[in-house]
């Protein structure tokens, strides 16, 4: 009998190789759907978070800067290189200094040149020679050295020079603007002069300062400068060396720099006058280098005017409010014969204050208390005082003075700010500025020491007038300051708080410095800089707090908006709020084009009605009912819909496949074992016989299929 294919070992092997074979098949299958059912999960539920997560408006506007240079050629410099982003900044986006909460704006800086006539520079030189003051005055930029006790003490020399009045000069500029084709309407205007032809230091006499002996007392250089009268308006006092400035502006969106003053001991290496650098280099005037490399000096000189005026940083967050409210608290430390000298009250002016904070955000209410305390009646806060303070030589006293750690009186105000100010509030109906200032004793002032500085005579260590945190500013004089004149030939003079407390109220409330990134930036007009003790506020302080609060409101107008739009897609169609979402969007565009117009004051009444009207129009649409099939009801139907169908046509290509591959097995078996449909059959080669391929002998002669000369498996040809 013929010997069957099916024998219980090769139905087990064939069994066996469909197990390996089907097992990977739906395994691979099921893993498949796995990651596709978790596929759909998370777009699911990443289609409900962006439709629940808050929208975050951004923009981005244009600034417009003019530079304008006179006694500058056009071949002196080269414009196109100036505008690469690397030399001029470009792209500005508004930083936050403290707390790193993004502002969300960008600003796009756009620059425009202009060359002033030598017709108008004679005018110019004309103008000056009508004002100048020509005297010899203690110069801090040029000193020598003394020994009288042991050790070197710095002392200034008497220097010829000339002054103009900055705020004069700076007048005369704008209101002859036509003669170098006007000041920019839309922006800023910054000049860069370069006036050789008036009294200056040159290079032969720089150079013979320079190299003199440091006991020497006089020097030949005559440099000019622009001055300012700078007095305080609470005792009387005149600071002094304020005739040394090399720039100015800032009382408009104008600031001017003169590169042949100085030097200036503001800022000595930035201030040494260009036609010392000139020749100290040997850099000449219209070649190919030296236009390169005036070109980068002027650029690093607007660099840093568009950085400190223009487009500045914020110290901390600068929230829109409709009201501030500063809360001064003034404990008086001295003695009792201190205090029968100087009156407390003398020494601080509420009303100047006010004026200037109504003055930098007039749509805002301005509100200015102060109390008066004396540190006796606050035994844990006058003990912390007494335990934060020690000896320091100061050279800027040539003295010891009392330097008095400000983290811990910080620490312990802040812990107890509840018991000191009844309400601090910080929303956009009023914010609360918590000031604390100090009357110390003798020259005793704060001082913030780091972990290297704490030793006794750390030059490193300054003493500080006032400092201000994210929730409080802390302001520190003393019985020295309040009759500093009586050791300067002003007796009976004195410098009190009012000034710094506007500064480092203007800190607490969003101002930075209006030197940040650049030492000639205190030379302007404007509280937020140390050099001229101005009690307002510059035109760039002004141009960007109300900027931000502009920006803040139309931001949140815009998000209320998107999110109105987004939540109407979702209910029952409202034509009358479509048409006043369109009709809002439209009012807000007109507010930003007020702000391109530098109407800043009145853009910001009317961001903050546009964002009131949004959140009108977002609760309206919040209101409205549902559709009948909502809109992420249909985005989850739809994105089941879809998965099903993938998950259908993947499982059917899937079983296609493995029919198809079981199909294959089975006919590759076939072909091996001789069965394949269509072989030819075997003729028995005794007989004649035409055998059937699964009969190993002939049925008519029995001759064994093997001794047909084949074998029993092989397809004959």
């Amino acid at each position: 009998m013929g010997v069957k294919w099916d024998t219980p070992r090769s139905k087990s092997r064939r069994l066996a190789y469909s197990t390996v074979r089907e097992k990977p098949m739906k395994s691979k299958t099921i893993l498949l759907l796995v990651m596709l059912l978790t596929i759909s999960g998370l777009f699911d539920r990443s289609v409900r978070a962006g439709l629940d997560a808050k929208i975050v408006a951004s923009r981005t506007v244009s600034v417009n800067v003019k530079l304008v240079f006179l006694g500058i050629g056009e071949s002196d410099v080269d414009l196109q290189y100036m505008s690469w982003s690397e030399n001029l900044p470009r792209t500005i986006s508004t930083q936050v200094i403290i707390g790193g909460k993004d502002i969300g704006v960008t600003s796009n800086v756009k620059y425009r040149f202009s060359f002033a006539p030598s017709s108008f520079k004679e005018r110019l030189l004309a103008y000056l020679g009508s004002i100048a003051e020509t005297s010899t005055l203690n110069n801090p930029s040029f000193v020598y050295y003394e020994k009288p006790y042991g050790r070197w003490v710095q002392k200034y020399m008497d220097v010829g020079s000339t002054q103009y009045d900055a705020n004069k000069v700076e007048m005369w500029l704008k209101q002859n603007s036509d003669g170098y084709g006007g000041t920019a309407s839309d922006g800023w205007t910054l000049m860069f002069m370069y006036l050789p032809e008036l009294p200056s230091a040159n290079y032969e006499t720089m150079k013979e300062y320079w190299k003199q002996d440091i006991t020497i007392k006089t020097t030949d250089v005559h440099p000019h400068y622009y001055s300012v009268a700078a007095v305080d308006e609470d005792l009387g006092y005149s600071l002094r060396y304020r005739q040394f400035m090399t720039a100015y502006g800032n009382r408009d969106r104008f600031w001017f720099v003169d590169l042949s003053a100085g030097p200036s001991f503001w800022s000595w290496k930035q201030t040494i006058p260009l036609q010392v650098a000139l020749k100290d280099q040997e850099i000449k005037l219209g070649s190919t280098y030296g236009r390169k490399w005036l070109t980068e000096y002027i650029a690093d000189y607007a660099w840093g005017a568009v950085m400190n005026f223009i487009v500045p940083s914020a110290t901390y967050y600068p929230s829109y409010t409709a009201c501030y409210n500063f809360v001064v608290n003034l404990f008086d430390d001295r003695t009792d014969e201190e205090r029968a000298k100087v009156p407390i009250e003398k020494t601080v002016n509420p009303s100047k204050i006010k004026e200037a904070f109504i003055d930098l955000v007039p749509y805002a209410k301005t509100d200015v208390q102060i109390s008066f305390k004396k540190t006796e009646d606050f035994p844990v806060l006058r003990e912390t005082i007494r335990n934060s303070a020690e000896k320091l030589d100061d050279a800027a006293f040539q003295d010891s003075i009392n330097v008095i750690d400000v983290r811990p009186v910080y620490y312990f105000l802040q812990n107890n700010l509840a018991s000191l100010i009844s309400s601090i509030k910080k929303d956009e109906a009023e914010v609360t500025v918590p000031i604390f200032a100090f009357a110390f004793r003798e020259k005793s002032l704060f001082s913030y020491s780091y972990k290297w500085d704490h030793s006794k005579s750390d030059p490193e260590r300054p003493a500080l007038l006032g400092i201000s945190f994210e929730d409080m500013a802390l302001v520190g004089l003393n019985q020295w300051y309040f009759t500093r004149g009586d050791e300067v030939g002003q007796k009976g003079k004195g410098l009190g708080f009012t000034q710094t407390i506007v500064h480092e109220a203007g800190h607490m409330i969003g101002l930075t410095h209006t030197h940040r990134y650049d030492d000639l930036g205190d030379f302007c007009y404007s509280a937020m800089g140390y050099f001229t003790n101005d009690y307002r506020f510059g035109q760039s302080d002004k141009d960007f707090i109300r900027r931000v609060h502009t920006d803040q409101l139309i931001l949140k107008a815009t998000a209320s908006l998107q999110e109105a739009r987004l939540k109407l897609e979702s209910r029952v169609e409202s034509v009358d709020l479509k048409v006043s979402i369109d009709s809002l969007s439209d009012e807000l565009a007109m507010i930003e084009s007020e702000c391109d117009r530098l109407g800043y004051t009145e853009a910001v009444w009317k961001a903050f009605e546009a964002k009131q009207k949004s959140l009108n129009i977002l609760l309206q649409s919040e209101n409205l009912p549902e559709a009948t099939v909502p809109l992420r009801e249909q985005i989850q139907t739809l994105t089941r819909l879809l998965l099903v169908t993938v998950i259908c046509g993947i499982t059917t290509c899937l079983f296609v496949g493995f029919i198809v591959a079981r199909r294959k097995y089975q006919t590759e078996i076939q072909r091996l074992r001789g069965m394949k449909v269509g072989m030819p059959s075997l003729t028995c080669l005794g007989c004649g016989t035409q055998l059937e391929s699964s009969e190993d002998y002939c049925p008519n002669c029995g001759r064994k299929r093997s001794d047909f000369g084949l074998g029993s498996h092989h397809n004959p040809r």
